[in-house]
């Protein structure tokens, strides 16, 4: 139980470097609030993906 535990443990801390465009007002704006915030803006995005993905937000496309 304990192999297994570990298991899942190590897949969900894995990340993957991804590339993406976005609008460099976009970019500033989140700079801009994660210096308020005090958390980076690459952990930001990385936390909207993350509840968009698990139905905790929604996007409005």
């Amino acid at each position: 139980m304990i192999r297994y535990t570990q298991m899942a443990k190590e897949h969900i801390s894995k990340k993957k470097a991804i590339s993406i465009r976005l609008p460099e007002s976009d970019i500033y704006l989140l700079k801009q609030r994660a210096l308020v915030t005090g958390i980076s803006y690459q952990n930001i995005i990385q936390s909207l993906v993350h509840q968009y993905m698990h139905n905790q937000i929604k996007a409005a496309l």
